[in-house]
């Protein structure tokens, strides 16, 4: 039998952040008294497209070609959003039933689908179908408040005040929707928890003497009344809570082609290199003004430099991480202008596989989590680099590592999950394709046990 299935996502939120959620929202204290409290968890991934790919396809990123917003095609110079018409196979959750899904990645609009965008595939609409907008508050949807958290800083006011506003939008926005369409499964993914945490600091939820302290509560009541209503709207739906990602302090934000740039792996394009002294002179200059006055107070922002993503001389490039956290090897038989023969990668892989570890060590004192492809040559990177506190980059001109000019929290690999105990899980940590199963159990889908 089908039920209705209601996914909430606090994007951002770890389950510790979780039980202070729980404990001070009365929406979610009812919930506790019916449901389980659990760890969510993967390793190596710090970007929430392969970890929504898993939870939604039913199948390992790796095999999905997952590994970040985008992948290169034609040459690592060339780098596309993926969206669910490149993952093999339909979105196994959402196949064949209503749905109501609000700022997920990959999903673009489909029959049966109403659809909110996330803002991050170059789409020509915002809502689909369009009659939706006969919803009041879908004349004011925005997907994102800023275009990043790097912009986002430079003016902390104004970006704390936008995101609030976008995602009191987004909620009356997904209420309307649900209330007015008939729907099996409702996905609503929040994101303002996440840009909090990379503006504000870890501890932002329950620090009352941050400026912003009012403000945040004020969300956070309206979070609790809209949750509140439509669990009252909807009593026989299975509701879940979750998070993909938790949050650490940022420890630093690491520049990876500057790393494979200083072992020789990889070379800056020509025009790049034209201009590649005065601009590091230009950089170094602003990291010693910004040392010189580290003693501002901590509620002054730090504007992170935004550049341009990185271009490589393909010519002299055999890696390069042209998606954050990624390296792809510059294979002849995958790309234009790829150097690197097949009957060399696995050697020139494990060399670039112990230079970023030693590098990394040598720079942070952080030895980092290293993912290794199997399947050299597949749509995916050959290398995932992760380690707690680090936030990956592939901007052009930015320092190998820049302890200056950083975000105040980076992600970590754990969330949490809510689950009603009818389906809630057996041990305390839930990964990405557990929760698959879970949901489709939970929605009264048939899901095959095959992943541990």
């Amino acid at each position: 039998m089908r039920r209705k299935l209601l996914l909430l996502c606090l994007e951002g939120v770890s389950a510790i952040q979780a039980e202070w959620l729980f404990g001070n929202l009365d929406s979610l204290k009812r919930l506790l008294k019916v449901g389980d409290l659990n760890t969510f968890v993967h390793r190596t991934l710090s970007s929430f497209q392969p970890v929504w790919a898993e939870i939604l396809w039913g199948r390992a990123w790796s095999e999905l070609g997952v590994a970040a917003y985008g992948r290169p095609r034609g040459s690592l110079n060339e780098v596309t959003a993926l969206s669910e018409q490149d993952l093999p196979g339909p979105c196994k959750l959402l196949e064949s039933r209503q749905s109501v899904v609000v700022n997920l990645p990959l999903l673009i609009p489909r029959e049966n689908r109403f659809w909110l965008s996330d803002g991050s595939l170059p789409l020509g609409s915002v809502v689909s179908p369009m009659d939706l907008e006969r919803c009041p508050s879908l004349k004011d949807y925005k997907p994102r408040p800023f275009s990043s958290v790097a912009l986002g800083a430079g003016r902390i006011a104004q970006a704390v005040a936008d995101s609030v506003q976008v995602e009191t939008v987004r909620l009356k926005c997904a209420g309307e929707i649900m209330r007015a369409v008939e729907w099996d499964i409702s996905v609503v993914r929040l994101t303002a928890f996440d840009l909090l945490f990379h503006l504000l600091g870890v501890e932002y939820l329950h620090d009352r003497e941050l400026v912003f302290h009012d403000q945040v509560r004020d969300f956070l009541s309206t979070l609790d009344a809209w949750l509140q209503e439509l669990l009252d709207s909807f009593p026989d739906a299975v509701s879940c809570l979750m998070s993909t990602f938790g949050h650490s302090p940022c420890v630093a934000r690491v520049n990876l082609n500057e790393i494979l740039y200083r072992g020789g792996f990889c070379e800056p394009a020509s025009e790049r290199a034209d201009f590649d002294r005065e601009q590091r002179r230009a950089m170094a200059s602003l990291l010693l003004q910004k040392s010189a006055h580290s003693g501002v107070g901590a509620d002054e922002s730090q504007t992170l430099a935004v550049t341009p993503c990185w271009k490589f001389n393909l010519a002299g490039t055999v890696c390069g991480s042209p998606v954050q956290g990624a390296i792809f090897l510059n294979l002849k038989e995958r790309y234009d202008g790829g150097i690197v023969e097949s009957s060399e990668a696995a050697r020139l892989l494990e060399d670039v596989r112990q230079y970023v570890v030693v590098a990394l060590k040598t720079e942070l004192g952080i030895e980092p989590d290293v993912w290794q492809s199997e399947h050299i040559g597949s749509t995916g990177p050959e290398l995932i680099i992760y380690a707690d506190g680090i936030e990956f980059h592939n901007s052009s001109i930015a320092p190998a590592v820049d302890a200056i000019n950083k975000p105040r929290s980076a992600h970590t690999c754990e969330g949490f999950v809510w689950l009603p105990r009818g389906i809630s899980p057996r041990s305390e940590a839930v990964t990405p394709l557990q929760l698959h199963e879970l949901l489709a159990l939970g929605s009264g889908q048939e899901v095959s046990y095959g992943h541990g």
